[in-house]
């Protein structure tokens, strides 16, 4: 397989916080105004603020955490942090690989040098899905397997079973 790159950038980022930011807006300007009877200019102005506040909180978080680059190939995973610095891990060197959802989506590698942390920040929905099969399909190459929770299931499906599912589903049509 040829080396596949990934590169963070802040539009999916801003996208993905005005998607928040805006169902934050609505949440909280209707839930004042529904169900404790505020006035909407005051309820519109208090959901405006937590939407604001919201958007900086994911504006921030990109800005300090989102890599330049990702770069899986056979041998491992680059990231290259906003600083420019490099940080490989070799497939080799994983002994246990964990894709979570906590605050975003995220992959957790442990190896016996300590744990390595890859976030979604600045990948939109179908890059994270494609760098996540990457990630995948390597590990299970080199024999690790991957633990998930419930939400992020649904990213490291098998490929295999899912193109199993497909052939039956043919076969029953046909």
């Amino acid at each position: 397989m040829t080396p596949t790159e990934f590169r963070p950038t802040f539009r999916s980022s801003a996208v993905e916080a005005l998607v928040v930011a805006a169902l934050i807006l609505v949440a909280v300007t209707g839930g004042l105004y529904f169900l404790k009877e505020v006035p909407l200019t005051f309820g519109l102005g208090f959901g405006t603020l937590t939407a604001a506040l919201a958007f900086a909180y994911y504006t921030t978080r990109f800005l300090r955490r989102a890599p330049r680059l990702v770069r899986v190939d056979e041998d491992g995973l680059t990231v290259v942090a906003r600083d420019g610095e490099e940080q490989r891990l070799r497939w080799a060197e994983v002994t246990r690989a964990f894709h979570e959802s906590k605050v975003g989506l995220q992959w957790r590698f442990v190896r016996s040098g300590g744990e390595t942390t890859l976030r979604d920040d600045g990948l939109s929905v179908g890059r994270w899905d494609e760098l996540t099969q990457a990630i995948t399909a390597r590990l299970k190459a080199h024999g690790v397997t991957v633990q998930t929770d419930g939400f992020s299931q649904a990213f490291v499906e098998d490929d295999d079973e899912e193109a199993e599912s497909a052939d039956e589903g043919a076969r029953a049509a046909g």
